[in-house]
């Protein structure tokens, strides 16, 4: 009783640790295909499962054999079949519910949910289970889905713990330390792009634009541009890559103010990419998609937004005869007969907290004429207009180049703060393609250096905390799932609402969730103690 109870005041301290510091990268919602990519992680088809026993007996990795825990890499596989939940040791041998860091799986009488390696589906949506699942639960997984998870504002893997030393997806949030840059990632495209994120959690851009252009070369993504589809397409092997670079052009964009360069061309090209995927139209034929996968795809749509809403598919337009594109855009044709004046978009009548917000429209127009009006973007409620700007001719448009035009919003408490509409009205002057809209938080900082903090005669650089935004240790496992209604423990969806931002936008005014993780890790440390001197 002593020993569970001690494991309580260190499960406090992990998570109080878990959740300090502010991380550097924030992750928003994606509609509707991110949302379509949450719900099937989550639901009864994907890799979220209720863990009754997890089992730690052979090790995946052979570095990592124990005499407790030998090296069996198809005994695991072949156990692991979706009869038994099994973890093992990660590429950096950390291993899920070792809230003690003894290398060994806790006792506990709940182990909550986690996500497991795949459920033997080839893409998202599919439920032929073509081959059987591998429900191995690994640590660096569950870290990674953690960031998407606390994005989207629902539960979070169960059985992670702060860990002091090397995470290779500790940077994906933002948080360099303990993090190493590859020293030859050559072509390597994974390698480059954590390489290119560290560099921006650094502060140190220029690297960070050098690393991004390696991954674009031929030997890397080898992007070539698709004259028919109007995108750049990728030679991809593993497509968790499309995922990374789309996270790391985002992030360097916004960092860098590009707006109709290179980095945004291959943003909304890498977001097409991962749309098809999404879609079902899968680069690998058989291969299966994994939690890895699709929490990269997922962290690419939302990088840097709180939220970001698809031409056509989640904005509406006026019924005048506008063309949705193979390649996911929306145009508007300007000859006789097709496409009349009207709204590319409106709605979608979503919520906004009072804070600081940048409204980016990504748009394109086909040889723009000089001097008249191509477009006229707003931000709407009811009948009021809370920003607005016409766009006019060559002077803003490049030919045929996407360009990302911004307008502020700042939302006062005597505001409205529901019904938010991002209207794009087309006049007709020329072909025009509209992309997405993306929402963001105006007082966000990327690319820049953190702040150094001298303490004594010691100077150190606060990096942030690799797990600000990740899942509970034990906390979340004592709760068991999200509230859930489905007979199979799954935790259920609250995307499923509509696009409500209340619990997961991430505005200026937002609370950090380590302010809140303190309290609680206290707590549990007293209440831990009590029962202690109490036996």
């Amino acid at each position: 009783m002593i020993c569970y109870l001690l494991l309580l005041c260190v499960a406090a301290s992990s998570v109080e640790s878990f959740f300090q510091g502010n991380s550097s990268f924030s992750y928003g919602k994606h509609f509707p295909d991110g949302e379509k990519v949450l719900d099937y992680m989550i639901g009864p088809d994907g890799p979220w499962k209720q863990i009754d026993k997890l089992e730690y007996i052979w090790n995946y990795y052979a570095q990592y054999a124990t005499a407790n825990h030998p090296f069996n890499k198809s005994q695991l596989i072949a156990y692991a079949d979706g009869t038994h939940t099994t973890t093992a040791r990660d590429a950096n041998g950390y291993l899920l519910w070792d809230l003690n860091h003894d290398l060994e799986v806790d006792n506990t009488s709940d182990y909550g949910s986690a996500f497991c390696e795949h459920s033997g589906t080839r893409w998202i949506g599919d439920s032929g289970n073509t081959q059987g699942a591998f429900t191995n639960f690994w640590f660096d997984d569950n870290l990674l889905a953690s960031y998407a998870t606390q994005a989207w504002g629902v539960q979070s893997p169960s059985g992670l713990t702060s860990q002091s030393g090397y995470v290779r997806w500790r940077v994906v949030s933002g948080d360099s330390s303990d993090w190493t840059p590859y020293a030859s990632p050559n072509s390597y495209p994974d390698q480059l792009a954590l390489n290119g994120l560290y560099y921006l959690a650094k502060g140190d851009v220029a690297s960070a634009q050098s690393t991004w252009e390696s991954l674009m070369g031929a030997s890397a993504l080898n992007p070539v541009y698709n004259q028919n589809n109007q995108e750049y397409q990728y030679t991809v092997v593993d497509r968790y890559y499309l995922g990374l670079a789309k996270i790391l052009t985002d992030f360097l964009a916004i960092a860098t103010n590009d707006t109709n360069q290179d980095l945004t061309q291959h943003s909304v090209s890498l977001r097409s990419t991962i749309m098809y995927i999404i879609a079902n139209q899968t680069q690998e034929g058989n291969h299966l998609i994994n939690t890895e996968t699709m929490s990269t795809m997922l962290l690419g749509l939302g990088a840097g937004a709180i939220a970001t809403y698809e031409a056509h598919t989640k904005l509406q337009n006026n019924d005048n005869s506008y063309f949705y594109r193979p390649y996911h855009v929306l145009s508007a044709v300007d000859e006789v007969g097709l496409s009349t004046p009207g709204y590319l978009s409106y709605g979608p009548y979503a919520s906004y907290p009072v804070g600081s917000y940048l409204v980016d429209f990504f748009v394109r127009a086909h040889n723009p004429p000089a001097g008249e009006k191509i477009l006229t973007i707003e931000v709407v409620v009811d009948d009021n207009y809370f920003a607005q700007r016409d766009l006019y001719g060559s002077a803003e448009f490049i030919s045929d180049r996407w360009t990302m035009f911004t307008l502020n919003l700042d939302i006062t408490p005597d505001m409205p703060t529901d019904n938010y509409q991002f209207r794009t009205n087309w006049p007709g002057a020329c072909n025009v393609d509209l992309s997405f809209i993306r929402v963001r938080s105006a007082n966000e900082t990327i690319g820049v250096a953190p702040p150094t903090v001298t303490t004594g005669s010691v100077s150190t650089t606060s990096t942030g905390s690799s797990n600000s935004t990740t899942g509970q240790a034990l906390s979340s496992s004592s709760t068991g799932q999200a509230s859930s209604s489905s007979s199979t423990g799954q935790a259920s969806s609250s995307s499923s609402t509509g696009p409500e931002l209340s619990t997961s936008s991430t505005s200026a005014n937002e609370t950090s969730v380590g302010s809140r993780s303190a309290p609680f890790a206290v707590l549990v440390t007293l209440v831990a103690m009590f029962f202690v001197l109490n036996l």
